[in-house]
This record gives C-alpha cells, structure tokens and sequence, in this order.
C-alpha cells in the first residue's frame, strides 16, 4: 500500500517567502500528496494568493503563533490520514530531492512509524553516514507519523513562538521514540540568512553577542525555555542557568527590564499562553 507524505507549511505575512516555499514543494522530485497550508491571519495578500492555488488545502485562522499553526496543520493533516506529516515554516526551502531522501529513510526503515525523520536544515554537516539518531529536532522539515501524533498528542499551542518544537521532541523522546535526521534531505533554511540585529554586551569581563529582540520575541524565547524544562521535572533544574543567564543579559537593556522579568517568573510557575504587555 502506499505510503502517503503530507507538506505543512504555516506562514504569516511572508508571502514573498511562502511563494518560493510552496514551489520548492511542487516541484519535488518525489510529488507530495498534500501541500497543507496554515494562514496565521496573514494581512499581506496572503489569503487572497492563496485563494487562486486551486492545488493547495488552505485553512485559515487568527495568528495564534508558530506554536497554533503547527498545533493546527499537524492536526488537520492527522485527520486526513496521512502517514507522515512534513512540517515547516515559510522560510523553508527545500532542495528538488528533499521529499526523496524522506521517502527513502522511510523505506529503509520499513515504514517503521515508531520513527520521526529530521531533514537538514541547518547546513548539519557532522554525519558518519547518511543519518543519525537526535534528540532534538526544528519544525523545519519535520517529519511525523500519524501513529506518533495519536501517541504522545499534538505540539502545545499554547507557547505561541519559540521552543515548541524543543517541548514536542522532548516529549517524543520521552515515550520511546527515535528522531531520525538526514544529511541529504536538505532544506535551505531562510531564517538562518534572515538581517539579524545583534548586540554586543560586557558582562564581568566577558562579550557577550545575542540576537536583538523585540519584546514579544524575546518574552517567549525566555519563558518557554525554561517552562519546557519546568513541564519535565527531572530536567527543568537543567535550564534554569541559562535562562538566568539571558535574563541578566537583558538587564543591560534597561527598556527590556520589565518584560524579562516577567518571562522568567511565568517560566518558573509555569504560565503560558499569549503575551500580554
């Protein structure tokens, strides 16, 4: 019987970006069975080019975050009964044989659905083989089972942005699962290419350069870590250093103060959702 492979791609205001993305996937050399789009509340045209995309499934909802865009196309996809679900942002570029080498890991494996794939996505060049085990993992050319999925649930919605993908390995990890990545399965990753400001701070004689935020960015990218650790107990201790670490760091910029401070108490009693200034 044949095995069926599903693209889910969540974007939000990147229509440019989501353009290149959902050709990159048309023109797989291994032709996807779906192209399953999530619309964040896009307000850039958005919904309007994807309304004239007779090939693409397209649902739309308000922006609830990378987090409730993979929370949904993986769900969706899920329900459709597709074996594997590929996820990925808008940002995501995959090279023609990307979708093949997926398929070809599946094979190899017999279809063994107690398997996630990871494509490569970071320019990973530290392989003995083709693959490798891995405990973490990006939504960026992710692959899952429909049987992984109704095992261990879906991606927490609720962390809107950062780390989701952190807490959703952690927790297949923890029910016994492998992550799988492939060295040829490769994506070209636009974030990783992205204008990054970046500042650079002296802290007790050392430099310090870390990405430039904004306060809703950075808010998730502090609590979340440390909440993912918070939610598996004999690991939350593990994270709790470096989010200090990040939340001094942002003391230097005295405009972040508050907002930092707020990330790292709702880390530490668990508080997610949506931020709220």
């Amino acid at each position: 019987m044949k095995t069926t492979i599903a693209g889910v791609v969540v974007t939000y205001n990147r229509l440019d970006l989501l353009k290149k993305c959902v050709e990159a996937l048309r023109i797989q050399t291994h032709q996807l069975d779906a192209i399953i789009i999530i619309n964040n509340g896009s307000t850039d045209g958005t919904k309007i080019w994807l309304s004239e995309q007779k090939d693409l499934v397209v649902y739309h909802q308000e922006n609830l975050g990378a987090s409730g865009g993979f929370y949904r196309g993986i769900k969706e996809a899920n329900e459709k009964g597709f074996d594997w679900i590929w996820v990925m942002d808008d940002d995501a570029f995959c090279q023609k044989n990307a979708a093949v080498e997926l398929t070809n890991a599946i094979n190899r494996h017999n279809n063994n659905q107690d398997y996630c794939y990871w494509s490569n996505c970071n320019r990973d060049i530290e392989f003995d083989g083709i693959e490798k085990s891995v405990d973490k993992m990006m939504f960026v050319g992710f692959a899952i089972s429909g049987k992984i999925v109704d095992k261990v649930g879906l991606p927490r919605r609720d962390f809107f942005l950062y780390h989701d993908d952190s807490e959703y390995a952690l927790r297949i990890v923890d029910h016994n699962f492998k992550i799988i990545k492939l060295k040829d399965s490769i994506i070209d990753h636009g974030d990783l290419s992205h204008n990054q400001e970046y500042r650079e701070i002296n802290f007790f004689g050392k430099k310090f350069i870390f990405t430039q935020m904004s306060d809703f960015k950075l808010y998730y990218y502090i609590r979340n870590h440390l909440l993912i650790n918070k939610l598996f107990s004999k690991r939350w201790f593990l994270a709790l250093p470096i989010s200090i670490k990040d939340y001094l760091l942002t003391l230097f910029l005295t405009e972040q103060k508050r907002v930092a401070t707020k990330a790292l108490w709702h880390g530490l009693v668990r508080k997610s959702g949506k931020y709220e200034p």
